[in-house]
């Protein structure tokens, strides 16, 4: 889980007024950002002593918070630049390899 500093948060997530999450969107984003131990890894990115809360508003006994969509926001930007880098680098390509294979690809285009 990435730490609070390192997340991206831009201004316009901020201070955008977004509505509660839903229990349902809660399940569907927990597992997709944290996998199978979903609930637990979520109270960590959000502070929570633990996951009660979470489950409450996954069963739809309590409203999730408004600061919660802005900050899941994050973390999936977060997790989404941790995978591009580490793609780049299972790739194994520097500035100017990912030039000259680009200009290649288009003449011979192939999935990576």
């Amino acid at each position: 889980m990435p730490s609070k500093r390192s997340l991206c948060f831009p201004s316009q997530v901020r201070t955008t007024s977004f509505p509660a999450l839903t229990g349902e969107e809660l399940a569907q984003t927990g597992r997709a950002l944290f996998g199978g131990n979903w609930r637990a890894e979520m109270a960590r990115a959000l502070d929570l002593a633990d996951d009660a809360l979470i489950r409450a508003v996954e069963a739809g006994r309590a409203t999730a918070p408004a600061e919660w969509r802005a900050r899941l926001i994050a973390v999936a930007q977060d997790v989404a630049l941790r995978a591009m880098a580490t793609a780049g680098a299972l790739l194994g390509l520097d500035e100017a390899e990912h030039d000259e294979s680009a200009a290649a690809q288009e003449n011979h285009p192939r999935l990576v």
